[in-house]
C-alpha cells in the first residue's frame, strides 16, 4: 500500500510544508513506511529542515469547521503505529552500528553532543517526534539503562471526604543519572538546554538556577498529577519570557550570579530554601490551609499563577540586590 500522491499534496498545503522522501522501507505486510526531510514552504519561518517518518496512518483524516474555520482532524493511529516503531528500532540499530565504535571513544557528555549536533543537522535517529529529541532518545541510542521509579496516587476523595477512587502504584522510566549528568554538562557548555526532557539549542535569555526552576515547577505539577507532562516547564519557561520582557535581563547571572547558573553554589542554597522562598511565600495573598496537603497543594498552585509579574520582579530584585549588589557582573 503507497502513500496516496493526492493526500500527501493536501497534507502539504494545509500544513505549509515540503515533503521530499529519502527513504522508502521494506514491510512484508503492505504498510508502507516512507523517511521524508520536511521543511517550511516559507522560508521566513525558517529554513531548518527535518526528518519524519510517514505512513498511510498519517494521511487518514477527516474534515471539520470550528468558528467558521475548515480543520484537518487526523483519524488514524498516527503516534502509536506499531509498523512505524518497528522502522525506528531499525534506524536505530543502524545507527549504533555506524556511529557506535566513535561514541565509544567519546566521553558520554561528547557522545550526547554528537548525537544532538546529528539530529539538529536533520539526520533522521529515530526520533518518535519529528524535530525532537529527547534526553531518552539519546540514552537509547547509547545504551545507558534507564532508571525506574515508583509513583503512588494516593486515594481519591470527593468534598465530604468519602474515599471514591483507591491509591494507585505507578512504575515510570525516567532518564539515568549519568545521561542526565552528561546532558548536564551540555548544559553548562551552554551547548543545549532542556524543555522538559526535549533537547534544544542553547539560547542567551533570563533563567532561574537549576534548583530554582525545578521547585517552581513542582509547585505548577502537584496538584495535576506530578509528573504531568511538560507543565511545570512550560509555566516556568512563560515566566522567564516575561520577566525578560519586563526588565531586560537576558541571562540568569544578571540576577543569581555567574556562580549560580545553571546550578546553585552551595552558600546559596542555604539562602535558597531559607531566604528565597520564605520571601516569595511572604507575597502570597491568603493563607494555606492547615492538615490537607492535596488542598494545599492545590492552593499554592493557585497562588503561584496569580502572582503578578510585577510581584516576581520584586522578588528577583531582592534577589539581585543580595546576590550580586544589583550589578551585572562581567
Amino acid at each position: 500500500m503507497s502513500l496516496s500522491k493526492r493526500r500527501l499534496e493536501t497534507y502539504q498545503k494545509y500544513y505549509g510544508v515540503k515533503l521530499e522522501s529519502v527513504r522508502e522501507f521494506d514491510d512484508t505486510t503492505g504498510h508502507t513506511v516512507i523517511l521524508f526531510h520536511e521543511s517550511h514552504q516559507d522560508e521566513s519561518r525558517g529554513k531548518r529542515s527535518w526528518t519524519k517518518i510517514m505512513c498511510p496512518c498519517d494521511l487518514k483524516w477527516k474534515w471539520t469547521t470550528r468558528q467558521k474555520t475548515r480543520m484537518l482532524v487526523h483519524t488514524g493511529n498516527v503516534s502509536r503505529c506499531p509498523t512505524k516503531e518497528v522502522t525506528r528500532r531499525i534506524v536505530r540499530e543502524e545507527i549504533r552500528q555506524m556511529y557506535g565504535n566513535l561514541w565509544a571513544l567519546l566521553s558520554l557528555a561528547d557522545a550526547a553532543e554528537d548525537i544532538f549536533r546529528r539530529h539538529w543537522a536533520g539526520e533522521y535517529l529515530g526520533e518518535h517526534n519529528p524535530g525532537m529529541l529527547y534526553v531518552q532518545d539519546v540514552e537509547d541510542l547509547l545504551g545507558t539503562t534507564p532508571d525506574t521509579r515508583t509513583f503512588h496516587l494516593g486515594e481519591a476523595r470527593d468534598n465530604e471526604g468519602n474515599v471514591v477512587g483507591d491509591q494507585e502504584t505507578f512504575h515510570i522510566p525516567f532518564p539515568s543519572e549519568v545521561i542526565l549528568a552528561a546532558v548536564e554538562e551540555l548544559k553548562r557548555r551552554k551547548i543545549v538546554d532542556l524543555n522538559g526532557m526535549i533537547i534544544i539549542p542553547h539560547r542567551e535569555h533570563f533563567r532561574f538556577p537549576s534548583s530554582l526552576h525545578h521547585q517552581l515547577a513542582l509547585w505548577i505539577e502537584e496538584p495535576l498529577g506530578w509528573p504531568n507532562g511538560d507543565a511545570g516547564d512550560c509555566f516556568v519557561a512563560d515566566l522567564c519570557e516575561r520577566v525578560e520582557g519586563a526588565t531586560g535581563w537576558t541571562c540568569g547571572e544578571e540576577v543569581f550570579g555567574k556562580e549560580n547558573i545553571p546550578n546553585l553554589s552551595s552558600s546559596a542554597k542555604e539562602h535558597f530554601f531559607k531566604r528565597w522562598l520564605s520571601n516569595l511565600e511572604k507575597l502570597r495573598p491568603f493563607t494555606f490551609p492547615v492538615g490537607d496537603e492535596a488542598s494545599r497543594g492545590m492552593c499554592r498552585e493557585h497562588w503561584i499563577r496569580s502572582l503578578t509579574i510585577e510581584q516576581w520582579v520584586y522578588w528577583l530584585r531582592m534577589i539581585r540586590e543580595e546576590i550580586t549588589g544589583g550589578k551585572c557582573e562581567d
